[in-house]
C-alpha cells in the first residue's frame, strides 16, 4: 500500500490540481447560468425595455415609465399580471432612533410582487404586506443589521422623514439574481390624466409582466409592437414629438447574460464565460494527458510481472481489469481530493463569496453522473493502453526487460506531449494578450487626468445644496487644493440622457443625448482642455452648455450654436471640449452635452484635485462644516478602474491556469526525457568515450523536441490568433495585432524544454563511463 501511494503520488497531484481548478471554473459557470432560477414562473416573466428612436439616434433603456405595466394588463389578455419596481426618489436614508443606515437599495413596488416572483417571506403575510401605504418589507440581512437579534416585524423605521412599519421580513435576494434590493415600500404614485404621457419618459421604473400559460414570448412581442405603433406613437405624433418608441420583452432567466442597456443592472459577459469554459476543458485535457502519460510509463515498469502472469496462463482480460482497477482508483482519489479542495475554496475563500449559492439537485446529479462516467473512461483508458502494448510483445521480452517497451518515439507519448505543449502555448499567449489589454486600459490616456482626485459623496443632494457650496469654497481657500468641482456624476458613472431639440438654421429636430450638469471647476479638476469658446462663468451661464467634439461630429451642419433643452428653455453652446472617455474602453466616445449647475441644483459628488496625503485635511474641513453626516470618499482612478474588474479577474485565472499548464507540462517532459535517457544510455556513453562534448550530446537530445515544438507552433499559433481576435471584438478600442504573445509563449516553452534536457543530461554526464556501460 505504501509503495502504491508512493508510485501514484505524481499522478494524483497532477490530476488533482487540474481537476480542482476546472471544478471551480465549472462552479462559476454554473452560478452565471443559474440566475433567477428560484422563480417558478421564470419562463413566463419578462422585463420590458423601452427604445427611444430619433432620426439620428436610438437609445434602449432597461427602465420604463410607471404606467406601462398597468396599461399592458388592461389592454392585452396576454399579460396576466405585472410588477413595477420604482427607484426610490430620495437618498434612501433609513433611521431607527439615533442610528442611521444609508446606502440601502430601496424600491417602490405594487402588491403583485410576491405573487409573480418566488420571494419568500419568513415573517409576515405576502397578501397583506403592502395593504398599508406606510408598510415596509425588509430583507433578512437588513433586518438583522438594523434590529439585531430582536424581531423586526411591526417595528418602526424612518425613511428620510416618513415613518414606516415593518410588515414583513423576506429571505435575502440570492446572489444569482439580476435584480437586487434591500427593502420594498408600496408604490403610492399618483399621476393625473395630463401627466400620463410625460410619465412614460420618467425612466425610473423596472417593469415586469407575467404572461398567461397559453401565451408565449412572440404573443407578448406582438402586443408590445401593437401598443407602440397603434397607441403610444400616435400620441407622440399628436403632441409634435420628433421621435418614436419601441418596447421589447426579455425573459427573466435570460436577463443576466443579455446585452446591457441604459440604466441596466450589472450583467455577465457571455464571451468571458465561453473563455472560462474553454479554459476548464483545456485544463482537464492537460491533466488527463499528463495522467495518461505517467500511468502508461508506470504500468510498463510492471512488464516482468505481466510476463510471469502470461507464462502462468492468465488471460488478457484479467490483466486488463487489474490495470484498470489501479488506474480508476487513482482517478477517483484525485477527483475526491479535488472536490474537497474546491468545496473548501468556495466556502472559505472570500474571493468566492459573491458566487456562493445552492444549485438545484437535478443539476448536481447531472454533473456528478457525467463526471463519474468520464472518470470510468479515463481510468479504463489508462489501464488498457499499456496492456494492449505489452500483449504485442512475447513473454521472453517481457521477462527480460521493460525498458524496450517504453519508447520516447511512440505515438502516444509524443501525442500526449504535443497536447501539453499546445495547451501551454495557448494559455501563455492568452495570458500575455490579456495582460497587454489590461495594461492598455490602465495606461492609455483617457482624455482627462484621473490621478490625485478624491471624490466625496454628498450624503443627501437635495438637503445639503448650500452646505456643499460652502464646503467647496472653504477647500478652494487652501493652498494644498489645486481645484474642486461640484457635479452630478463623475467619470466611470453611467451617463443620464435627456431629449433635446437641436435647432439648426431655424429648423428643429429632437434627439436623445447624454447630459450631465457640473460647475465651472469640472474641467480644471479633470484637466480637460477647452478647444473652442470658454468655460462656464461662476455666477452666470445657467442657460449655457458645453459640448464635446463627438457631438459636433454627429451634427456637422450646426451653424447656429444653439440647442433647445426639454422643449422649454434655450441653452447657448459656449464651449467645445476635446473628447474624453467618460466610460470604459468597452464603450465608444459618445456625444455629450454638459450643462451648468444652477445655484439651487443638487450635486451628488465633489471632486477635489489634491495630493492624496491631504485626505486627512479634507476630512477635517468636512467635520468643521458641522454637517453631522459620515465622510464617504473614494479615489477617482480606482473608481474608473473598477470597470475592468472582470478583465482583471479573468487575467488572474489565466495566469493560474498557465502556471498549472507549465507545471504539468514539466511533469510530461520529465518522464519523456527519463525514457529517452534510458533508451539512449549506451549510445550516449559510447559517444562520450569517443570524445563527444557536452554540447553535442545536448543537441542530440534536443532535436526530437525541436521538431515537436515547431509542429506545435505551426498548429497552435493560428488557433490562438483566432481566439485572441475574437476576444478583441469585445472592445471598441482593441489593441493592434502583436507578435509578442507568440514570442513570449514560444520562449517560455523553449526555456522549459531546454532546462529539462539540461537537467537530465547534466545528471547523466556526471556518472562514470563504467557505470553508464552497465545495464540496469
Amino acid at each position: 500500500m505504501i509503495n502504491w501511494f508512493k508510485n501514484s503520488t505524481p499522478s494524483v497531484i497532477g490530476l488533482s490540481i487540474s481537476l480542482s481548478v476546472s471544478f471551480l471554473i465549472f462552479w462559476l459557470l454554473s452560478f452565471e447560468f443559474s440566475f433567477d432560477v428560484i422563480h417558478e414562473n421564470r419562463d413566463r416573466i419578462f422585463r420590458i425595455s423601452m427604445a427611444i428612436k430619433t432620426s439620428d439616434s436610438e437609445d434602449t433603456y432597461a427602465t420604463t415609465g410607471a404606467m406601462l405595466g398597468a396599461e399592458l394588463m388592461e389592454k392585452y389578455p396576454t399579460v396576466q399580471s405585472y410588477t413595477v419596481f420604482g427607484m426610490y426618489d430620495g437618498d434612501a436614508k433609513l433611521s431607527s432612533g439615533n442610528k442611521l443606515f444609508d446606502g440601502q437599495r430601496i424600491y417602490t413596488v405594487n402588491g403583485e410582487v410576491f405573487n409573480m416572483f418566488s420571494y419568500k417571506l419568513v415573517k409576515g403575510n405576502k397578501q397583506t404586506a403592502f395593504q398599508n401605504r406606510n408598510s415596509m418589507v425588509l430583507t433578512k440581512r437588513l433586518a438583522i443589521k438594523i434590529f439585531g437579534s430582536s424581531s423586526a416585524l411591526n417595528q418602526v423605521l424612518k425613511l428620510d422623514d416618513v415613518t414606516y412599519t415593518i410588515s414583513g421580513i423576506m429571505e435575502d435576494v440570492p446572489n444569482n439574481s439580476d435584480f437586487h434590493f434591500d427593502a420594498l415600500i408600496p408604490n403610492t404614485l399618483q399621476i393625473s390624466e395630463e401627466e400620463v404621457l410625460q410619465s412614460y419618459f420618467n425612466l425610473d421604473h423596472y417593469t415586469y409582466v407575467l404572461i398567461s400559460e397559453q401565451n408565449n414570448e412572440s404573443d407578448l412581442l406582438q402586443d408590445l409592437s401593437h401598443f407602440s405603433s397603434e397607441i403610444f406613437n400616435p400620441m407622440l405624433d399628436k403632441v409634435g414629438a420628433g421621435f418614436h418608441t419601441e418596447f421589447a420583452p426579455k425573459r427573466l432567466d435570460q436577463l443576466h447574460l443579455s446585452e446591457p442597456l441604459l440604466m441596466d443592472m450589472p450583467k455577465g459577459n457571455i464571451n468571458n464565460l465561453y473563455i472560462l469554459l474553454f479554459l476548464a476543458v483545456l485544463l482537464i485535457i492537460l491533466g488527463v494527458s499528463n495522467f495518461l502519460n505517467i500511468s502508461v510509463i508506470r504500468s510498463f515498469k510492471t512488464a516482468k510481472k505481466v510476463g510471469v502472469l502470461r507464462a502462468f496462463g492468465v488471460n488478457k482480460l484479467e490483466i486488463k481489469v487489474s490495470f484498470m482497477k489501479d488506474s480508476i482508483n487513482i482517478v477517483f482519489l484525485s477527483s475526491l481530493l479535488s472536490l474537497i479542495i474546491s468545496v473548501f475554496a468556495i466556502n472559505y475563500f472570500e474571493v468566492f463569496q459573491p458566487f456562493r449559492y445552492m444549485p438545484d439537485t437535478a443539476r448536481i446529479m447531472i454533473f456528478l453522473s457525467a463526471t463519474f462516467i468520464a472518470l470510468l473512461l479515463i481510468g479504463a483508458l489508462a489501464g488498457i493502453i499499456p496492456v494492449n502494448h505489452m500483449f504485442r510483445s512475447d513473454v521472453a521480452m517481457l521477462l527480460k526487460e521493460e525498458r524496450s517497451l517504453i519508447s520516447y518515439n511512440s505515438w502516444n507519448q509524443r501525442f500526449l506531449l504535443f497536447v501539453q505543449l499546445f495547451i501551454s502555448l495557448g494559455l501563455i499567449a492568452g495570458t500575455v494578450e490579456l495582460s497587454r489589454q489590461f495594461n492598455y486600459f490602465q495606461n492609455k490616456h483617457l482624455g482627462f487626468d484621473d490621478k490625485n482626485i478624491i471624490v466625496v459623496k454628498v450624503p443627501s443632494p437635495d438637503d445639503y445644496v448650500h452646505q456643499m457650496r460652502r464646503f467647496k469654497k472653504e477647500l478652494n481657500k487652501q493652498s494644498w487644493v489645486e481645484a474642486t468641482t461640484l457635479c452630478q456624476i463623475v467619470p466611470g458613472d453611467e451617463l443620464e440622457q435627456e431629449i433635446f431639440g437641436i435647432s439648426v438654421n431655424g429648423e428643429s429636430r429632437e434627439s436623445v443625448e447624454n447630459y450631465v450638469k457640473v460647475d465651472e471647476g469640472y474641467f480644471d479638476v479633470l484637466r480637460i482642455p477647452i478647444e473652442t469658446g470658454r468655460n462656464f462663468n461662476l455666477n452666470s451661464d445657467n442657460n449655457s452648455v458645453i459640448v464635446n467634439k463627438a457631438f459636433l461630429e454627429k451634427y456637422p451642419d450646426i451653424t447656429i450654436e444653439e440647442t433647445k433643452l426639454g422643449f422649454e428653455s434655450t441653452k447657448l453652446i459656449v464651449g467645445l471640449i476635446t473628447d474624453y472617455h467618460h466610460l470604459s474602453f468597452h464603450n465608444p466616445i459618445e456625444p455629450l452635452i454638459i450643462g451648468k449647475l444652477n445655484g439651487d441644483d443638487a450635486a451628488g459628488k465633489i471632486m477635489i484635485r489634491t495630493n492624496i496625503s491631504n485626505l486627512g485635511n479634507i476630512r477635517q474641513k468636512w467635520e468643521e462644516l458641522g454637517i453631522g453626516e459620515p465622510f464617504e470618499y473614494y479615489f477617482l482612478d480606482d473608481h474608473f478602474a473598477e470597470q475592468y474588474s472582470k478583465e482583471e479577474n479573468l487575467l488572474w485565472i489565466f495566469m493560474a491556469c498557465s502556471l498549472i499548464a507549465i507545471s504539468l507540462c514539466c511533469f510530461g517532459l520529465y518522464n519523456i526525457l527519463a525514457i529517452m535517457m534510458r533508451s539512449k544510455k549506451r549510445e550516449l556513453a559510447i559517444r562520450r568515450v569517443l570524445g563527444s562534448s557536452f554540447l553535442e550530446g545536448y543537441i542530440l537530445l534536443s532535436k526530437p523536441f525541436l521538431r515537436l515544438t515547431v509542429i506545435t507552433l505551426l498548429v497552435a499559433i493560428p488557433i490562438v490568433y483566432y481566439f485572441i481576435d475574437k476576444w478583441n471584438e469585445n472592445f471598441v478600442y482593441p489593441l493592434n495585432v502583436s507578435l509578442l504573445p507568440y514570442m513570449i509563449s514560444t520562449t517560455v516553452v523553449a526555456i522549459m524544454i531546454s532546462l529539462s534536457i539540461y537537467y537530465h543530461w547534466r545528471r547523466f554526464a556526471k556518472q562514470g563511463i563504467s557505470n553508464l556501460m552497465i545495464e540496469e
